[in-house]
């Protein structure tokens, strides 16, 4: 059996890269191979984070002293940042794609919703409501060969819509509509830099990660230790890599067993709390103050853009109350103009 040839590396941050106090000891290790894999194999390394891009610089820091970097980042609400030197660039069009891509994704996923329920309610007899909302529904069937039936057929209108999730418990079929933004990412990066799904290796913990571990997205997939059971569930039904090991020891783990073809999808015993590194109250309150700070920018930056294109179309007289928009300005000049009268 051919080994798997991984080209794209795509991983959560926080639980999946750091989060362990004793991830400083895996440095080293991670760091020899990740450098192996990009020299031999051409690889790349995605991280798609929540995180917005200040905290993530934050949280990185000592895997930047130590060497160890991500050739792309994907920050809160889609932003894409390559790796510049010795920092990282905003990538306009690829996070623009990325924004469409999420958009177009999450009106498919409504629209698809609306119509698997119609379907199933108006073409399946003895269906019966249980719940139906805007991200979701919950069918159950008369029989439980009506809803096996059913559920292939809902599994062949998602085989193209990662943003859905489809599962069934006996005769009941739930759809639901889940957050897809890292999904979609990796999708269009894999799309831009030529990868294809046989060779993206998808790791994560939380839920949050479920679009992102998805085959559709990513052939080979893989958790650590620390995952939810959710997201070990997911893995298991997938055939991914469950790592016996936490944090960056475990995803040093699941690169080394997919690329050796030593995959083992068993679900390991409940392990005890994780012990995650320890963080001063001085260090927490840092890093939220520079998240606020950060996000205070972002909305003064959004705000001045939407107030000089209103002050541009009022000022061709193409906006409703265009007059009264630019009143103030009218008024200001004027002033200036009598300023200027008195000292000329």
């Amino acid at each position: 059996m051919r080994k798997p040839d991984i080209r794209l590396l795509a991983t959560d941050l926080d639980g999946t890269v750091i989060g362990h106090r004793d991830d400083r000891a895996c440095y080293p290790i991670f760091k020899d191979l990740i450098g192996e894999l990009r020299r031999n194999r051409h690889l790349l390394w995605i991280i798609s984070t929540g995180r917005h891009y200040g905290s993530f610089l934050s949280f990185t820091g000592s895997l930047e002293r130590a060497g160890i970097h991500a050739d792309l980042v994907v920050t809160h609400r889609g932003r894409v940042f390559e790796r510049h030197g010795k920092g990282y660039q905003l990538k306009l069009a690829y996070t623009a794609r990325v924004v469409l891509a999420s958009m177009l994704g999450h009106t498919r996923a409504r629209r698809e919703l609306r119509r698997m329920h119609h379907h199933l309610s108006t073409h399946v007899r003895g269906v019966r409501r249980v719940l139906l909302l805007k991200d979701r529904f919950v069918l159950r069937f008369a029989t439980l060969e009506s809803a096996q039936e059913s559920m292939k057929w809902v599994r062949r209108q998602t085989q193209e819509v990662p943003a859905l999730k489809a599962i069934r418990k006996e005769r009941e079929i739930e759809v639901e509509q889940i957050a897809c933004r890292r999904g979609h990412a990796v999708r269009v990066l894999a799309e831009r830099l030529g990868v294809s799904r046989d060779e993206i290796l998808a790791v994560g913990d939380t839920r949050t990660d479920m679009c992102m571990l998805d085959q559709r997205v990513a052939f080979y997939t893989g958790c650590p230790l620390n995952a939810d059971d959710e997201t070990k569930q997911i893995v298991h039904d997938l055939g991914g890599h469950i790592s016996t090991e936490f944090t960056l020891s475990g995803l040093i783990d699941i690169i080394r067993s997919t690329l050796d073809g030593n995959v083992s999808s068993e679900i390991p015993p409940l392990p005890e709390e994780m012990p995650r590194r320890r963080r001063s109250g001085h260090q927490v309150s840092r890093t939220g103050s520079r998240d606020r700070k950060h996000l205070l920018r972002s909305y003064m930056l959004g705000g001045a853009i939407v107030a000089i294109t209103l002050v541009v179309f009022a000022s061709f007289g193409v906006l409703p109350f265009s007059g009264l928009i630019m009143k103030p300005f009218y008024l200001f000049f004027r002033a200036m103009d009598g300023f200027w009268a008195l000292f000329s």
